[in-house]
Parts: C-alpha cells; sequence; structure tokens
C-alpha cells in the first residue's frame, strides 16, 4: 500500500520543484530588469498603475452610488399619488403668492438684536439658521430680512438731505467763482462733491484748487454726519484693542 502512495506522490513533487524554479527564475529576470531599467523608473511605474486603479475603482463606486440614487429617485416618485387639477392650481396659486421673510423673536427683524452679550460673541443666535442650512438648501426666504432702519430707502432718506445740504453751503461759498449766471446747478453738485485733484476730477485739466481735500468735501461730511454714532463707537472699540494689546507689554517693562 506504501508503494502506490509513493508513485502518487512523486508526480506532486515534481510540480513543486517547477514551480519553484518558475518563481527562481521570475525573481531573477526581475532582478535584471531592475539592474537594467533601475529600481526607481519601476517603482514609478507600479505606483501609476496603482493609483489608475485605485481611481477607477473610486469613479466605479461613484457611478454605482449616482445610479442606485436616480433609481430611488424614480421608485419614489412612482409611488407617490398624481396630483389632481385642483390640487395642482391650489399650489400654483400659493407659489404665486410671494413668501414674507421670518422675523427674528419679539419682533425683532434680525436675530441678533434680541440675543445677548455672549451669544452675539460666540454667534450662537445663527445657531437656528444653521440647522436650517444642514438639513436643506437655504433660500432666500431663510435669511433674516432687514430693519426697517438697515433698508436702502431708509438710509438714502437720511443721507441724501444731508449730502444735498452739504452741496448747497459749497455752492453758496463759491458762488462768486460760479459766474453771475449760477452755470448747471447740478454738474457743480456733482463736480464739487469731490475734490479736484491734478487731472480733475473727470479727467479736466488743471490744478487742484487751494484748501481742497477729501476732509472738507461734501460727500465726506454728509457720510460723517449720517454715520457718526456707530463711527465714533467702532473708533473707541478700536482704540481699546489697541491700548490692551500694547498697555500690557509697557506696563510689565516698568515693572520689571
Amino acid at each position: 500500500t506504501s508503494a502506490p502512495a509513493q508513485g502518487g506522490g512523486r508526480p506532486q513533487v515534481a510540480a513543486d520543484v517547477a514551480a519553484a524554479a518558475a518563481g527562481a527564475m521570475e525573481t531573477l529576470s526581475a532582478r535584471r530588469q531592475c539592474r537594467r531599467w533601475g529600481a526607481s523608473a519601476i517603482l514609478r511605474d507600479a505606483a501609476l498603475i496603482v493609483l489608475v486603479l485605485h481611481i477607477g475603482e473610486v469613479r466605479g463606486a461613484e457611478a454605482l452610488s449616482v445610479t442606485g440614487l436616480m433609481r430611488r429617485t424614480k421608485a419614489f416618485l412612482e409611488k407617490q399619488p398624481p396630483a389632481t387639477p385642483a390640487a395642482g392650481a391650489g399650489a400654483a396659486a400659493a407659489a404665486a403668492v410671494p413668501k414674507q421673510r421670518r422675523e427674528g423673536p419679539a419682533g425683532l427683524f434680525p436675530a441678533e438684536r434680541a440675543a445677548g452679550p455672549l451669544s452675539q460673541m460666540s454667534f450662537s443666535w445663527l445657531n437656528p439658521l444653521f440647522t436650517t442650512g444642514n438639513s436643506r438648501y437655504l433660500e432666500a426666504d431663510d435669511l433674516w430680512a432687514f430693519s426697517p432702519n438697515e433698508t436702502a430707502e431708509a438710509r438714502h432718506s437720511r443721507f441724501q438731505p444731508l449730502f444735498d445740504e452739504e452741496v448747497a453751503r459749497l455752492q453758496a461759498s463759491k458762488a462768486g467763482a460760479a459766474g453771475p449766471e449760477g452755470g448747471n446747478g447740478t454738474a457743480l453738485a456733482v463736480e464739487q462733491a469731490l475734490p479736484a485733484t491734478k487731472a480733475g476730477l473727470f479727467g479736466k485739466k488743471g490744478a487742484a484748487e487751494p484748501g481742497a481735500t477729501f476732509l472738507t468735501s461734501p460727500l465726506f461730511r454728509a457720510l460723517l454726519r449720517a454715520h457718526k454714532g456707530s463711527l465714533v463707537l467702532s473708533g473707541v472699540l478700536r482704540l481699546a484693542n489697541t491700548l490692551i494689546q500694547f498697555l500690557p507689554p509697557l506696563l510689565l517693562g516698568r515693572l520689571l
């Protein structure tokens, strides 16, 4: 019984020897290729092949996911009951009515107005908006509406009278230079809104008028008068920030 077993094992041994010889030849051939072409070039080509295979795998997975999403969407839409004409007309009428932008708490338009100091510093009053944006795409109706005194109409109604007053004051001070006829009042008002430069405000050649600076222009004076409260507050906060940054090192240097 042992002789057939030994005879049956000889082909397996021969196959193992042949496989080992083939592996040795492949290893020797690979070594020769490395010596001939260089190991760096072979590694670069191998890395490129692996990268191409990885990109193909990722692209295939993306295509499968998109295809699955389209199939699920199609199946969901097919399960929905068809809309009746009355329902469709009602939906169209509801869509035609413009939506009102939401107001903040306690009837205030921006939620920042009702937020406390810590909420304003950490911007936590924006969390409801962030939550909505995380669940779906934001629309114009999801944004906070401006308060009445922050709209363009309110800003214009506050700035334009001050600007006209400053322009009229400048025209009155330069009435002699404009001539007895007075010239074109609108063009003069626009031209004198900003100080003239060397080449003129509108490309006209001529020297700058003496004493004409941006600080004395009607535009700057009107902007300063219209927003002096917020400008003064911003300046005070900026000064406090600068003092907080520079005073501690100076005091520490004095103490040491």
